[in-house]
């Protein structure tokens, strides 16, 4: 083996050093990322970026932990709360428990509803709230609850603004799915008009 290893030149040896090297640091970042995690560090973690990295149990734990230091942070009231309380909402949302995931977003929406009625978040919640109940084919429940997304984002960024766009298209394919045609079509024409004015 020794006399193996010495017919391999010295810029092979080099090479094989830094390869075993870079994937030390690569192995003690993801350990490291991983430790805050679970410690409820990093709350800026996307559902899809912790989805990808750990289990679901685990990002049900990293998200009930991020839960719970907000609320020693600054309270349960405080909107810091909202962020990983969505994030385990659509945990569970994904993992079809859907009574689990549609308290936490009411709860969100009366946190974000009290500390500023006018933020555009709330309409982000709704629209989650109606995918949940789509997801149980609760429709009428979501129709009225992205209706109400509409008028909030359309208040707060302009009818013609392009996020107002993905919301017009979302209530259109609502209506195509209750075979309500006409309804469909208005919202599309809608959307069409938003994006030739962007």
């Amino acid at each position: 083996m020794v006399n193996k290893i010495s017919e391999v030149g010295p810029a092979w040896l080099l090479a094989l050093l830094l390869v075993g090297i870079a994937l030390a640091v690569l192995l003690a970042t993801v350990r490291s990322r991983r430790r805050r995690q679970k410690e409820g560090h990093g709350s800026e973690v996307t559902p899809l970026t912790t989805l990808q990295q750990v289990s679901h149990g685990e990002a049900e734990e990293i998200y009930r932990a991020q839960i719970k230091k907000a609320k020693e942070e600054f309270g349960p009231e405080d909107p810091h709360v909202v962020r990983p309380m969505r994030n385990l909402a659509m945990l569970y949302r994904n993992l079809g428990k859907y009574s689990a995931a549609e308290p936490l977003l009411h709860r969100s929406l009366a946190i974000m509803e009290k500390a500023d009625p006018a933020n555009i978040e709330i309409s982000a919640i709704l629209e989650q709230l109606a995918e949940v109940c789509q997801a149980q084919g609760r429709y009428e429940a979501a129709e009225l609850i992205l209706l109400r997304s509409l008028t909030i984002r359309e208040r707060a960024l302009g009818p013609d603004h392009p996020h107002v766009t993905p919301l017009l298209e979302q209530i259109a394919m609502l209506y195509r799915k209750l075979e309500r045609t006409g309804e469909a079509r208005t919202f599309e024409d809608r959307a069409k008009l938003v994006r030739s004015r962007n």
